[in-house]
């Protein structure tokens, strides 16, 4: 190809009409609970109370009869709760490290 030919041959390009991208502002949701910090040694115990939600009790994100294999150490958990006959509606989250 000679130089005048190479001239005449033109690439084109179309270009693809941009998409207009939408991003919604979602307000964070407001959770409202009750926090409690326990320490003993080593050992932390952080408990969360949020009326209004589940009926759970989750120690480290596992059901609480998942985490106390017996049904001694379950019941001595749900002890005081049922003393206090707290609501259905009621979640419980604890986050447990340290101790031995």
């Amino acid at each position: 190809m000679t130089v005048k030919e190479k001239a005449k041959l033109k690439t084109i390009v179309k270009k693809k009409p941009m998409k207009k991208v939408v991003t919604e502002v979602v307000a964070p949701t407001i959770v409202k609970f009750f926090e409690g910090v326990g320490r003993r040694k080593t050992a932390i115990a952080r408990v969360r109370l949020f009326p209004g939600g589940e009926d759970k009790f989750l120690i480290n994100k596992k059901d609480f009869k998942q985490y106390f294999s017996t049904l001694a150490l379950q019941r001595m958990a749900e002890s005081s709760l049922l003393k206090i006959k707290y609501p259905d509606s009621l979640t419980i989250e604890a986050i447990v490290s340290g101790g031995g």
